[in-house]
């Protein structure tokens, strides 16, 4: 999924926030550290490969500092 609107200089974290008690996410770019640049050229990586019905991902994506 690629973002828009992001500064290229900046570094983001994404992170997933929907997230049941003790259960991990399944996102591989969670809680990873990621510039502007790459999010809009590459993008965030959604599907770990298994795509299940009826799920849903919620994604924080919050300038790192």
């Amino acid at each position: 999924m690629l973002l828009k609107g992001l500064t290229p200089s900046k570094n983001y974290r994404i992170r997933e926030i929907n997230l049941l008690p003790d259960t991990p996410s399944t996102l591989p770019d969670n809680d990873k550290i990621l510039s502007g640049a790459y999010l809009m050229e590459v993008g965030i990586n959604i599907a770990s490969g298994k795509l299940q019905s009826l799920t849903s991902n919620i994604i924080e994506i919050s300038e790192a500092r």
